[in-house]
C-alpha cells in the first residue's frame, strides 16, 4: 500500500477507535479494536488503494461478496467495523445500523422509484412509511425485471396481476398493504400518464377474504402471567417490564414507546401527554400507580446519566434510544414461552400486546369510537380491524356509537 493510502488509513482507524472508545462497552471495544488491529496487520506491504484493500479484507473476514450481508451475527460484527470506518474514511460519523447492497433496486426503472419516494416525502409521508413502501415497491420493480419489462409503458394488467397471483401465499391484509401500495405507485405523477390502463380503478377493486389472518391478543390472565415471567431484579428486566406495561395499559405503538419524551411525564398531574408518532394525533393519558412505579423503577436504578431527552434509552454503551428500526417483539416473545401461554396460530410481540387492549375493551361494552381515541386511530376502520375476531361484541358496540359523546 502506498505512503499516502497509509497515512490515510492508519488515521481513519486511530480516529475510529477514538469514537469507539467513547461510545462502546469494554467487549464491544476489544472485539472492534481486534478486526481494526487486523486490517492493519493486513494492509502491511500491500500496494493496492485503501478502498482495494478494505474490500479484499471484508471478504476475507465476512466470507461473503463486498460489501453484502453476512451469514451470521459475528461475520456482521466484523463487517460493521468496515461500515464504520468506510463512514470515517469519508468524513462521515458512523452510523447505528447500515443497509446492505441486497436491498439496494438497481434495475431498469431506478429513476421511476427515486421520483416515487421523492413525490412520497412531498405529500408528507413518515420516513418509514416510505421505507416500507419502497421495499414493497422494488419488490415489484424486480418481478417486472424478470418479465424483461424495460420501460413503464410496457406494464400491462396482466403484469399487475400476475404479481399480486404471485403474493396469494401472503395474509389478506399484507396483500391489501401490497395492492394499496402498488395503487399508490402505480398512480403517482411521474407514472399514471404513461399507462395504457386505469391502474386506480383496477387496484380499487381488489377485494381478499377477511379473517383470514392470525388471532393476536390475549386474556387479562394471560398477559399477567406474561409480565410476571419478567425478572425485575435485572436492569433489562426493569426495562422491558416498563416498556411492555405501556403497551398493556394504554395500548402504545412499539414506535411511541421509543420516542417518548422525558417531558412526556407529568408527575404532578400525573399524566403521560405525547404526539402519535405515527398519527401525529396528541392523546393525554392517565398516570397510573402500576405504571408510574415501574417508569421510576426503571429511572431510579437503569437510566444511565444522560442529556438525551428520549425516556428510554440504552443501559449499555453507547447511552442512545433504541433504534427506530430495531423490534422489541423478539425480546417479549421470550416471556410468553416463559409464561407458557399457548401461542399456536398466534402472534406473540409488541403489537399483540395492542390488540389485546383493544380485544378487551371491547369485550367491556367501551364503544369502538372510545376504543379508537384510545389507541389513536384517525380511521375507525383501523380500529375495526384490530377487533375482527370478537365479531359479536363489535356488532353491539357499532349499536351504541350514536349515544358516544365524543369526548
Amino acid at each position: 500500500m502506498s505512503d499516502s493510502n497509509n497515512v490515510t488509513l492508519d488515521c481513519a482507524v486511530e480516529k475510529l477507535k477514538s469514537y469507539i472508545s467513547a461510545n462502546y462497552s469494554k467487549k464491544s471495544r476489544t472485539d472492534y479494536f481486534r478486526i481494526l488491529d487486523g486490517l492493519e496487520q493486513y494492509a502491511i506491504g500491500d500496494d493496492r488503494t485503501t478502498e482495494e484493500i478494505i474490500s479484499a479484507y471484508y471478504q476475507e473476514i465476512t466470507e461473503t461478496v463486498p460489501f453484502q450481508r453476512a451469514t451470521s451475527l459475528w461475520k456482521r460484527v466484523k463487517g460493521r467495523t468496515i461500515f464504520m470506518l468506510l463512514d470515517i474514511l469519508s468524513g462521515n460519523k458512523p452510523k447505528r445500523e447500515y443497509v446492505y447492497n441486497k436491498h439496494i433496486y438497481s434495475g431498469a426503472f431506478v429513476l421511476q422509484l427515486a421520483s416515487f419516494e421523492e413525490w412520497q416525502q412531498e405529500i408528507g409521508n413518515r420516513e418509514s412509511t416510505i421505507k416500507s413502501k419502497s421495499g414493497c415497491i422494488r419488490d415489484f420493480l424486480s418481478f417486472l425485471d424478470k418479465k424483461e419489462v424495460a420501460y413503464i409503458e410496457q406494464i400491462s394488467v396482466d403484469h399487475v396481476l400476475s404479481y399480486l397471483q404471485s403474493r396469494e401465499s401472503a395474509s389478506s391484509n399484507y396483500r391489501r398493504y401490497i395492492s394499496r401500495t402498488l395503487k399508490s405507485f402505480l398512480t403517482s405523477p411521474t407514472v399514471r400518464d404513461k399507462l395504457s390502463f386505469d391502474a386506480a380503478t383496477l387496484l380499487s377493486g381488489f377485494r381478499y377474504k377477511p379473517n383470514n389472518r392470525l388471532k393476536s391478543f390475549y386474556t387479562p390472565e394471560e398477559l399477567r402471567k406474561v409480565m410476571n415471567a419478567i425478572d425485575r431484579t435485572t436492569l433489562w428486566g426493569k426495562t422491558i417490564y416498563a416498556i411492555m406495561l405501556l403497551a398493556c395499559v394504554y395500548g402504545l405503538r412499539a414506535g411511541d414507546i421509543r420516542e417518548l419524551q422525558m417531558s412526556s411525564i407529568c408527575w404532578k398531574s400525573g399524566k403521560i401527554q405525547l404526539i402519535q408518532n405515527k398519527t401525529k394525533i396528541y392523546i393525554e393519558l392517565p398516570l397510573t400507580d402500576n405504571v408510574k412505579y415501574a417508569l421510576l423503577d426503571y429511572l431510579k436504578n437503569v437510566r444511565p446519566a444522560s442529556p438525551d431527552t428520549h425516556f428510554f434509552i440504552r443501559h449499555r454503551h453507547p447511552h442512545i434510544p433504541y433504534s427506530n428500526n430495531g423490534s422489541f417483539s423478539s425480546k417479549v416473545a421470550v416471556y410468553f414461552k416463559e409464561a407458557k401461554i399457548n401461542t399456536d396460530h398466534k402472534h406473540f410481540g409488541m403489537h399483540s400486546l395492542r390488540f389485546s387492549l383493544a380485544t378487551e375493551l371491547l369485550a367491556e361494552g367501551v364503544p369502538i369510537h372510545a376504543i379508537a381515541s384510545v389507541l389513536g386511530h384517525k380511521n375507525i376502520q383501523t380500529t375495526k380491524e384490530y377487533t375482527w375476531a370478537d365479531m359479536e361484541h363489535l356488532r353491539n358496540a357499532a349499536l351504541e356509537v350514536p349515544e358516544y359523546d365524543g369526548c
